[in-house]
């Protein structure tokens, strides 16, 4: 083999959790020789600074393809291809388990003796001097408030029964609270001055979801379902301050990537039951920025 191939399918989040792997192999193999495949704007990967790719012809569930020609092995980044051999949960650790198989199939094919480092090794992050911070840092140097992260746009994977924008909270605590501000990651119709829409700031026409990565670095409190922007805000910088509180709602617990790895921030997870318990329990966080 003288080339991989990563791909993976599926969403945003997806790509973002896979993306301490693939630089651990590019380490290993030198960044020429991997490549990553997906139907996903490639700025959202841009940083890992690797070719982007288009591929037919392979299901989705397959773990591993090594076609004769061209001399590529193909392997796939979806946790849920692997949720056939190992108890499925959208986790780090599971991730580690799905990584240590790839590993594997990178050691065979490339004589190499690549192996897992610590968990906490593989929290991602954003390498942010690949992206344009102009329009946000001028954002941050102007506006001082506290600052609340709504990521309300909708879960692509099912993760919790309430797949709405939060607006029915959202405006009228951004009425009881002037002196926060609360971003959001999908536009909502207002007349609320203290709700401001990332997209409004980062002013983008590109994937932006790193630009929120960065945005939330500034942010005390980060609400959302397990999905795109709230993934994307979970990075390792984030997960391990302590002044951050992160809340997390939907299914089950291990729909969130961090779900029993060590972290400094306040990471909280609740099942969502009905709208009134989640404005109660977010309104009370609110009130504590």
């Amino acid at each position: 083999m003288t080339k991989v191939c990563f791909f993976n399918f599926y969403h945003n989040g997806d790509l973002f959790h896979s993306k301490p792997f693939v630089r651990e192999v590019i380490k290993h193999l030198g960044k020429e020789k991997v490549m990553y495949a997906h139907y996903k704007d490639h700025a959202a990967i841009k940083d890992l600074d690797i070719q982007h790719v288009r591929l037919e012809g392979i299901d989705h569930k397959t773990k591993v393809l090594r076609p004769k020609d061209p001399d590529i092995l193909f392997l796939n980044t979806w946790i849920g291809s692997y949720f056939d051999k190992y108890t499925g949960e959208c986790t780090l650790n599971f991730n580690m388990k799905m990584w240590a198989d790839i590993y594997e199939e990178i050691n065979t094919a490339f004589n190499k003796k690549m192996k897992l480092g610590p968990v906490e090794n593989y929290l991602p992050y954003v390498d942010y001097s690949k992206y344009d911070l102009a329009n946000l840092n001028m954002y941050i140097d102007a506006e001082t408030r506290p600052k609340i992260l709504f990521c309300n746009g909708p879960a692509m994977s099912g993760q919790c029964e309430y797949n709405g924008d939060m607006r029915e909270f959202i405006g009228p605590m951004a009425l009881q609270h002037e002196d926060k501000i609360f971003l959001t990651t999908h536009k909502l119709d207002n007349m609320w001055p203290n709700v401001i829409y990332t997209g409004d700031i980062i002013k983008s026409d590109r994937c932006d979801l790193n630009e929120i990565s960065y945005l939330s670095k500034f942010c005390s409190l980060i609400i959302g379902r397990n999905s795109g922007p709230f993934c994307y805000a979970s990075t390792g910088e984030n997960l391990n301050d302590p002044s951050k509180t992160f809340y997390a709602f939907g299914h089950q617990e291990s729909d969130c990537f961090t779900m029993g790895i060590p972290k400094k921030s306040n990471y909280i997870f609740e099942k969502y039951e009905e709208l009134g318990k989640l404005y109660h329990s977010i309104r009370t966080l609110v009130e504590k920025v």
